[in-house]
C-alpha cells in the first residue's frame, strides 16, 4: 500500500492518492487496537500513532487540493501543494519505519529496482 500511494502520489492522481491514503489509515487504525506483543512496543505504537496522524491531515489536505482543483479556485496552490508533498514524504517514512518494526527488515527504497534475467543457457 505504501509503494502504491508513492507511485499514484508521483503520477500526480489527486483522488486515487486520496483513496490509497484512506485505505492505508483503516489498516493503521487496526494496528492501533492489537494486542499482540510486538504492538505493544513503544517503537511499533509510536509509529503507528504518527502515522494515523499524518494520513487524517494528508487526507483532509488531498480533499482540499481536490476540491479546489474542481471548482476552478486555485489560491496559493503552492503552499497547499508543499504542505500535501511534505505529508506524504512523512507519511511514507513513517510507513516505513512501521514496516522495520513489524518485519526487521522494513520496505525496499522506491522505485524498486527490476532483477536482471540471467542469460539464456547454450543447449
Amino acid at each position: 500500500m505504501r509503494d502504491q500511494l508513492a507511485v499514484k502520489a508521483d503520477q500526480g492522481k489527486l483522488n486515487s492518492a486520496q483513496q490509497a491514503t484512506q485505505e492505508i489509515n483503516g489498516v493503521v487504525e487496526s494496528l492501533q487496537n492489537r494486542s499482540e506483543p510486538w504492538a505493544a512496543r513503544s517503537e511499533v505504537s509510536s509509529r503507528v500513532d504518527s502515522s494515523v496522524d499524518l494520513s487524517v491531515r494528508l487526507d483532509t489536505k488531498l480533499g482540499e487540493l481536490i476540491e479546489a482543483n474542481v471548482s476552478g479556485q486555485l489560491p496559493d496552490t503552492g503552499s497547499l501543494l508543499t504542505t500535501v508533498n511534505d505529508l506524504l514524504q512523512s507519511l511514507l517514512t513513517q510507513l516505513s519505519g512501521l514496516l522495520d518494526g513489524l518485519l526487521g527488515g522494513g520496505a525496499p527504497p522506491l522505485p524498486i529496482p527490476e532483477p536482471e534475467v540471467p542469460p539464456v543457457p547454450v543447449p
